[in-house]
């Protein structure tokens, strides 16, 4: 066998051991897997890798998110209202983009300039950098919602700068109520709530990096430091 069978037949192998362990933790929405010994800085494992997974890879750890059609739903909607509302920023979904040495991925991320043809084509060899603002979508329990934040948190010691929300998803519930039959014309700020709400729920951190949660609700919205609004009847729209 030459060095080059052999190459394939070791990623196919690992291919395969992931596979393994994401099926025994198909109930999850977050997989985590350990590759010691830097098999996870090969070139030519994690493009096999992120090829078939949406994955992320923070040292020797290995991130896949198991995620439905409902997040996909509202990633897309999130970004067709944040490209409606300012043109001259970028907004993309699950983009894949360097972070201190670590490949992840914002749910939703917004860019004051455009990344390069070649950051959008191949962003981990052409060095992707990360949004000016990062959204995750998760469920409100865990490791989906421990993972998101805990991503936030770390994202935040080498990028301060960086503008985070997160939408929280109730795991169990029902469909969200209907809207009310009399509309307003305009969608008010959401109040504050002095602590975690019930989900569905949204929370933005502020310039020192403390969470503010918001309950989410018809007809209301909250204002990010960038201009940009979070309409709450966009996601809720995807949730009733």
């Amino acid at each position: 066998m030459d060095r080059q069978q052999s190459t394939q037949s070791m990623q196919t192998y690992k291919i395969r051991k992931i596979e393994e362990s994401v099926q025994k933790s198909c109930t999850q929405e977050v997989v985590k897997i350990n590759l010691p010994g830097g098999q996870l800085s090969k070139v030519e494992v994690y493009e096999a890798i992120h090829a078939k997974y949406d994955a992320e890879i923070i040292g020797d750890d290995l991130f896949i998110r198991i995620d439905g059609g409902l997040k996909a739903d509202i990633h897309f909607q999130l970004v067709y209202s944040f490209r409606t509302q300012n043109p001259s920023f970028h907004a993309s979904l699950n983009t894949i983009c360097i972070v201190s040495g670590h490949q992840l991925r914002p749910d939703v991320g917004v860019w004051f300039q455009k990344p390069t043809y070649l950051q959008r084509k191949s962003p981990i060899s052409s060095r992707c950098p990360p949004p000016n603002v990062w959204a995750e979508v998760f469920f409100n329990r865990s490791p989906d919602r421990s993972n998101a934040i805990n991503k936030i948190d770390l994202i935040h010691r080498d990028y301060p700068q960086i503008e985070f929300f997160g939408i929280a998803l109730s795991y169990f519930a029902t469909p969200f109520h209907a809207p009310p039959n009399q509309r307003p014309t305009n969608t008010t700020h959401a109040s504050i709530a002095p602590a975690r709400p019930r989900a569905p729920y949204t929370m933005h951190w502020d310039v020192n990096h403390n969470p503010i949660y918001y309950e989410m609700d018809w007809d209301l919205h909250v204002t990010l430091r960038c201009g940009l609004i979070v309409d709450f009847n966009t996601v809720l729209d995807e949730l009733a």
